[in-house]
């Protein structure tokens, strides 16, 4: 497939109407990414079509020179495209073409773990070894974020998403961090201290906790509660977040 066509399996997932009204947050597994695309891969591995995502991610759009992070300020360069011509044929460019990057800036948090040598809170060495796996020979660091601007690409896309679309196809809310360590990838690491699948206990988890549903509490209590319980429905990479006190948490 190419780099768009991607990019439009991946971001219908998250921006439909079914989402319309609830909050979104860029939080996708390889095997979901493998699973999302199967249909146009029929006789192909799933490595196959993993090799397919990470290559496409890797020269991204025509025009674009550079690192991972370069070819994503490229895509976001074209946000304003609305097709493209291939061989005389016309395709529909359908969402923001940076959405794929977004997520594939995520991917490390997710598929890489402190148990494979790489701290839970240094993003930067976890996506480098994720790079390294997937052999893209490239080095990532704050630099690369910061002159590229790619906090412009977050506040795009919440833009995009919740005033342009109103809504219709999902919320996407971006916190503004201000402390140094956390200004580039605060953003990234807020897309998956809460998984889907711990969004989807939460009812059982207040249950357990004795909260009261349709009932108002403070966020400060919430974290309190949730930090100091002893359920085994809370992911330990949750826990861990909500234990520090930092701006993330």
């Amino acid at each position: 497939m190419r780099y768009f066509e991607w990019n439009d399996i991946v971001s219908e997932y998250f921006f439909n109407p079914s989402n319309a009204g609830k909050d979104v947050y860029l939080y996708l597994t390889k095997n979901d990414i493998i699973g999302l695309a199967r249909h146009c891969f029929e006789q192909s591995s799933d490595e196959e079509i993993w090799n397919d995502f990470v290559n496409k991610v890797r020269f991204g759009f025509s025009g674009g020179n550079g690192n991972v992070i370069a070819k994503a300020r490229n895509a976001y360069e074209k946000r304003n495209l609305q097709s493209v011509v291939i061989n005389e044929v016309k395709y529909e460019i359908k969402y923001p073409p940076y959405i794929t990057y977004l997520v594939f800036l995520v991917l490390p948090l997710i598929e890489i773990n402190h148990d494979q040598g790489q701290r839970t809170n240094n993003y930067y060495s976890r996506l480098n070894y994720f790079l390294e796996i997937n052999k893209i020979n490239q080095k990532i660091g704050t630099v690369d974020f910061g002159s590229n601007q790619i906090n412009l690409l977050w506040e795009h896309l919440e833009h995009w998403a919740n005033v342009k679309n109103n809504g219709d196809l999902g919320l996407f809310n971006v916190i503004p961090f201000t402390n140094a360590n956390w200004v580039y990838v605060g953003k990234v690491f807020s897309q998956c201290v809460l998984p889907p699948k711990f969004l989807n206990r939460l009812p059982k988890l207040f249950e357990s906790l004795g909260l009261v549903p349709n009932t108002f509490y403070e966020d400060g209590f919430l974290k309190y509660k949730i930090k100091n319980s002893r359920t085994d429905l809370i992911p330990k990479s949750t826990l861990d977040h909500l234990k520090k006190e930092d701006e993330l948490s």
